[in-house]
């Protein structure tokens, strides 16, 4: 066997090995979150934040004042246990508040700006203060409750049941995750104008919410959007988050999406800015989503702490529209290496 022969029976053994390798890697599944666990910004409060946030989901349509007996007691001593305990009550407050605006857009107590309270209910024994309960009233949107002294909960059931049956109304003949969601994004995008008015609790009170953006007036601002988005994401079984934060370069507040994919990657999507701009905010990742949206932090009024982590399998490069395309080939690539063995085997035996 010349030198020539003898260099290209090794090349083809080396390309045989690099091709393997890279069919084996296609067949390499992807990484999933631990345990498989729903990511959820409630599964980042505390067991008291949970209390809270629970009842208030779960108020009846004739409620607006609820006692809440926290599962875990705080207590504090000295000279600075009230403010130790007010600290307290402050944190969980903005953490609440925080996780039903984002995860919770059917929580009627959210709706229209609505105004929520909290009062602790505290016992002191000599110079020892104790945090038992939190009392929580809501000053209801007139919106949507237009006798706060007698709730009105007939017209809050016909809102309540409208934004239910807006949500039932949306269908997709597609079962992808990128056609159920990119239909999704369209149907918003088609059905919701952009809110220009100036937005207020009494002259645009349905702006900020889902039922603004899926029932009347079909008109909404970012957050709207982003709540009808997150409500149809969950009624057909795709898991989604919605954020809120700046954009740039202007440093407004703003709202937007996240959403997991069936290759277990978050992207970020942003309804509002694809409506009039072709899609362009289209399951984005990391790398150019978050460049014009900060996530926690409103620019305009100065750096806020954010109190919720995000996904941290978040993709990030932009999301492909067939992510196991090279799966489909995969018999191509098999057949390449079956062929390049066996003429790698025929000159060897050839040889001998």
């Amino acid at each position: 066997m010349n030198s020539s022969e003898h260099s290209m029976k090794y090349n083809l053994g080396i390309l045989a090995v690099v091709l393997a390798a890279s069919f084996l890697f296609l067949l390499v599944p992807y990484q999933v979150d631990a345990e498989g666990e729903t990511f959820s910004y409630y599964t980042q409060l505390d067991e008291n934040e949970k209390a809270i946030f629970d009842a208030i989901c779960a108020a009846e349509l004739d409620e607006r004042e609820i006692l809440i007996d926290l599962p875990i007691k705080v207590s504090a001593s000295g000279d600075d246990d009230w403010n130790y305990i007010a600290k307290v009550v402050s944190k969980m407050k903005n953490n609440v508040f925080a996780a039903l605006a984002l995860s919770a857009p059917m929580a009627y107590w959210t709706w229209g700006d609505s105004n929520i309270s909290f009062d602790a209910v505290v016992s002191t024994s000599g110079d020892t203060s104790t945090l038992l309960e939190i009392n929580t009233k809501v000053d209801l949107n007139p919106a949507y409750d237009d006798d706060p002294s007698t709730p009105h909960v007939n017209e809050l059931q016909e809102k309540i049941n409208a934004l239910i049956k807006a949500i039932d109304a949306f269908s997709t003949k597609r079962t992808d995750a990128r056609g159920i969601v990119e239909d999704i994004n369209n149907y918003l995008t088609n059905l919701v104008t952009y809110e220009t008015e100036t937005v207020s609790p009494t002259t645009t009170p349905f702006a900020h919410d889902a039922y603004g953006a899926l029932v009347s007036p079909n008109r909404a601002v970012c957050d709207g959007y982003s709540k009808a988005f997150l409500l149809l994401c969950e009624k057909k079984g795709i898991e989604c988050l919605m954020d809120q934060g700046s954009a740039l370069p202007s440093t407004e507040g703003h709202a937007w999406n996240y959403v997991k994919m069936d290759n277990d990657k978050w992207y970020g999507i942003d309804v509002t800015w694809n409506d009039g701009r072709g899609n362009e905010y289209f399951l984005m990742g990391a790398d150019t989503f978050f460049s014009d949206h900060v996530r926690g932090t409103y620019l305009e009024n100065g750096v806020v702490y954010w109190p919720f982590n995000m996904p941290m399998d978040f993709s990030k490069e932009k999301y492909d529209a067939d992510p196991v395309s090279y799966e489909k080939y995969a018999w191509i690539f098999a057949i390449m290496i079956v062929a390049l063995l066996i003429l790698a085997l025929y000159k060897s035996a050839k040889e001998k």
